[in-house]
């Protein structure tokens, strides 16, 4: 008997996941068992622990190719373009055609998307899919050196009046802080009228707040936004709020400590960077906001991660 087979009543649930919600992980019954396969009772018994890490897992959030373009789509609309369009009908500019191709205008000489951080962080690698999934014309793809520097034949700095910074997910707001003030701090000396917004696939409310309260950025949006309930050992946590009665918060939470710790975790950041306490993770790559227990690879210790994370060099 495989160590899936040991727990019929989530069979059902796990298939499902398996074949649809997670596909794009390419995750399968052998990858779930190689990761179970690491809690062998060093915090309690080897079954209470299969059986809480097997509970977290099936409550993990996971966002396939499909809903990560969908996302990107909404950030769009909602914060771009729904909101330009409003003010073209109070301008009284009503002809449909018209206001596409004023827009479309607008963008492409007076708006600039941005990636948060630097070439191969997940900014810049989202953000051409970005581009893709709302059919937007190359040029409004920029980097911060190519704006500050002017060197760029394509496009003329002084007409930039709405910079656009783009990034997966936020989950304190001290990263993207620190990337970016300088840049920003440059953007606002050349011209301190310009407008610079920051849109996100997901973020922490508490980002959110930290991000706002930096006043680095004149609005800050998330597609996706993840309160306390969703802190797995949180006071409100609703992983365990219908949980069966023998799934317990305070085992779960001890266990993924000792595992996190066993990983090299330490700190605020035993439960993910931060102590986020999320999981969470998208198609691209899993938050290091998340348990480590779900992404950690280190091969110094024997461990099967059951979503990849891409490491940052």
């Amino acid at each position: 008997m495989s160590r899936i087979d040991k727990y019929p009543e989530w069979q059902s649930r796990l298939r499902l996941l398996l074949d649809s919600a997670w596909s794009d992980a390419k995750l399968n019954d052998i990858k779930v068992a190689q990761w179970l396969s690491n809690f062998t009772g060093e915090s309690t018994e080897e079954e209470i622990e299969e059986r809480h890490a097997l509970h977290l897992l099936l409550q993990f959030i996971y966002y396939g190719k499909d809903e990560v373009e969908e996302c990107m789509r909404v950030l769009f609309d909602e914060k771009i373009a729904y909101p330009y369009v409003q003010e073209c009908l109070q301008r009284g500019l009503t002809d449909p055609n018209l206001i596409v191709a004023e827009f479309s205008n607008v963008l492409r000489k007076e708006t600039r998307f941005v990636p948060v951080g630097l070439e191969g962080e997940s900014g810049s690698g989202l953000i051409y899919p970005f581009r893709q999934a709302n059919d937007l014309p190359n040029e409004v793809i920029s980097s911060t050196a190519r704006i500050i520097d002017a060197k760029s034949k394509t496009f003329d700095p002084s007409e930039l009046k709405h910079l656009i910074y783009f990034d997966d997910f936020c989950g304190t707001g001290d990263q993207i802080g620190d990337k970016e003030t300088a840049n920003i701090d440059a953007f606002r000396k050349i011209d301190s009228s310009i407008r610079i917004t920051c849109l996100l696939l997901g973020a922490t409310k508490r980002s959110l707040a930290e991000l706002r309260n930096q006043r680095l950025f004149d609005s800050i949006d998330a597609a996706i936004v993840f309160d306390d309930d969703y802190r797995v050992f949180g006071l409100k946590s609703h992983y365990y709020m219908d949980a069966p009665v023998n799934i317990s918060q305070t085992v779960c939470e001890r266990m993924m400590r000792h595992y996190s710790m066993k990983l090299g975790s330490s700190g605020q950041n035993v439960y993910g960077h931060g102590d986020c306490q999320l999981a969470v993770g998208f198609e691209h790559n899993t938050p290091d906001n998340s348990l480590p227990t779900f992404w950690a690879h280190e091969p110094a210790i024997p461990w099967h991660r059951v979503f990849k994370r891409k490491i940052k060099r």
